[in-house]
This record gives structure tokens, sequence and C-alpha cells, in this order.
């Protein structure tokens, strides 16, 4: 059976690049994509994933929220939150954050694709 994960990210270009080089990968993953967490909480009630990657930074639902609704909502998924940018202090921060709010792993933008295998293959083996 293949996991189902859903990547949650209001930046088209980085879920184009994700989409592209995990490829390789849809032989054991079933990959979804959403644009903000409010969209992600509605495709979890159709599509429930094991796995949800989120940003922490977006428009109409931000992933800290989006954490604690899944936490509430689907406490059994795995939860690798996502974040970047110049504000790095800011960023590690809301990372942390993450953490205490239930996020099972993080990853600090940009990371390869190499990076997210493997930090997807370790919270889906846990």
């Amino acid at each position: 059976m293949k996991t189902r994960i859903l990547f949650v990210d209001d930046e088209p270009n980085l879920l184009h690049g994700l989409q592209r080089s995990l490829r390789p990968m849809r032989a054991q993953w079933d990959m979804y994509f959403a644009a903000n967490g409010r969209e992600a909480m509605e495709l979890m009630q159709v599509t429930p994933c094991e796995v949800v990657v989120t940003d922490l930074f977006m428009p109409e639902q931000e992933g800290l929220e989006t954490i604690m609704a899944l936490r509430r909502q689907h406490p059994g998924t795995k939860i690798v939150a996502i974040s970047g940018g110049g504000y790095q202090g800011k960023f590690l921060c809301a990372l942390d954050i993450a953490t205490t709010l239930g996020a099972n792993s993080t990853l600090q933008k940009p990371f390869s694709s190499q990076q997210m295998i493997h930090v997807l293959q370790e919270v889906t083996h846990v």
C-alpha cells in the first residue's frame, strides 16, 4: 500500500518542483498538493493522508494553524514543517514552534529533493 503524502505551500514553483523531483518515488507514494492550509484541510476530509508537509507562512491559513488543526482532526498524521527565507532567526523559531505544536520533523528551505526524501522516509518508518 502506498503512503499518501500531502504537500502544502503557497509557492506554485516549489510544488511543481517537488512534483517533478519526487517523481521517482511514485511507486511508494501517492502525492497530493495544496496551496494553503484551508485547502489542505478540505483535501484531508476527502483523502486522508498519512503525511502532511506544510509550509509555515501562507495566506488564508498558515502552517502553524494547520498543524494544530491536523493534531485535533487527524492525530495520527505525521507532519513535516518547512520554512525558509531571509529572516533566519524568525524562521528557525517558527520551526521550533511547529515542533512544539506537534510537527514530527522540520526542514529549512531551501532543501534538496534528497533531503526531502530522507525526512519523509524517516517519518514514515518511525
